[in-house]
């Protein structure tokens, strides 16, 4: 358990950090080109990191870590579903939608795993798993066909973190009642003495 909240919580903080440096350096005009690369690629691996390791310490942060992550993926899959078609304001490089749909997504997220983190533990895995390798897998598959990644297509990522969804739901899901079912027959201490003095 404790990779998972490592990793999610590095993946989801570095991400959202990404998102905020990057609107941030547009607005500094004292830094050059190669500077401003810099820290858009450090800031967001050390607050990644910090974040990271902050989850280890103290696992209820750990947790609402990973239901940020998962659903800022959950708010990304519905903008790439519709709302990305809806014309909206630019915050910074970012339309404000997209904004909108990862920060809410976020927030609920982490609320509802604090609430239920048991139970959801598996599903936001999966989901966050899902979030991440669906657009990873799209673009290595725009390599080949680049028309992949238009505008119109766009339902086809959402599908493909749907399918991936569902296959790591049941992956974790038939793991889980394996171990179950391990526990359950594996012979228990006797309750009664045997031996009476």
């Amino acid at each position: 358990m404790k990779p998972t909240i490592f990793i999610a919580a590095f993946m989801g903080m570095a991400t959202l950090s990404f998102v905020g440096t990057d609107a941030a350096l547009e607005h500094v005009s004292g830094l050059s080109s190669t500077a401003s690369c810099i820290v858009l690629c450090v800031a967001p691996l050390l607050v990644g990191l910090v974040a990271a390791s902050l989850a280890l310490c103290i696992l209820g942060a750990g947790f609402a870590l990973l239901g940020a992550g998962a659903g800022a993926g959950v708010g990304y899959a519905v903008y790439a579903v519709g709302l990305s078609r809806i014309h909206s304001p630019a915050v910074g490089s970012y339309d404000l939608a997209y904004i909108l749909c990862l920060s809410i997504g976020a927030i609920l997220g982490a609320v509802v795993m604090c609430r239920l983190r048991n139970a959801l533990l598996i599903v936001a895995t999966s989901v966050l798993g899902a979030a991440g390798a669906a657009p990873a897998i799209l673009l290595l598959v725009s390599h080949a066909a680049p028309h992949a990644l238009d505008r119109e297509r766009l339902w086809v990522q959402a599908a493909l973190a749907a399918l991936l969804f569902l296959l790591g739901l049941f992956v974790q899901c038939r793991h889980e009642s394996r171990a179950k079912a391990t526990h359950t027959t594996a012979l228990r201490p006797a309750q009664v003495p045997l031996i009476t003095p």
